[in-house]
């Protein structure tokens, strides 16, 4: 899936999708996702589909020690090394399939809206908790199946079929 993001046309749009002024993500999801965030002062947080690096780059501001953001679109990557860079962070280029080859432990793990493209959720689950220290969270959201059983991703059915 990740590949679809490389696709320069496919990156352009959802770019300009993502800057739009009512982008669902800045004015729902993440609003959401920070009123549930926990004290990152001090910790080790690993993103999953971290995208443009923006969540990486406010986990830094909220004092997070250090953070990895992971993905497997190199244009997007690209994109956070440029825009969303500070010493703190690190980005690595792969899929979420793949994290349990990350060395290290995590006090907090977080993902927004990319928890669907995995194809096997059960090894996820299980590769995430091998990532967390005792004690640690694991927040994410997920897009609802709706909008991907949809015919144009918009909610919208064909009313033909």
């Amino acid at each position: 899936m990740g590949q679809i993001y490389d696709d320069e046309t496919f990156f352009s749009e959802y770019r300009a999708l993502r800057r739009r002024d009512d982008c669902y993500n800045d004015l729902l999801e993440q609003p959401a996702m920070k009123k549930l965030l926990p004290d990152l002062h001090g910790k080790d947080v690993l993103d999953l589909g971290c995208g443009f690096g923006a969540n990486c780059l406010d986990f830094v501001s909220r004092g997070a020690k250090r953070v990895v953001g992971v993905d497997i679109s190199e244009k997007m990557l690209r994109a956070a090394k440029e825009e969303s860079s500070a010493p703190q962070i690190e980005y690595l280029h792969m899929d979420m399939s793949e994290i349990e080859g990350i060395n290290q432990r995590f006090d907090f793990i977080y993902s927004s809206l990319a928890f669907h493209y995995a194809e096997d959720f059960e090894r996820l689950s299980r590769s995430i908790y091998k990532l967390l220290r005792d004690g640690g969270r694991l927040l994410f959201s997920q897009e609802h199946p709706i909008v991907t059983a949809t015919l144009d991703g918009n909610g919208h059915f064909n009313r033909d079929d």
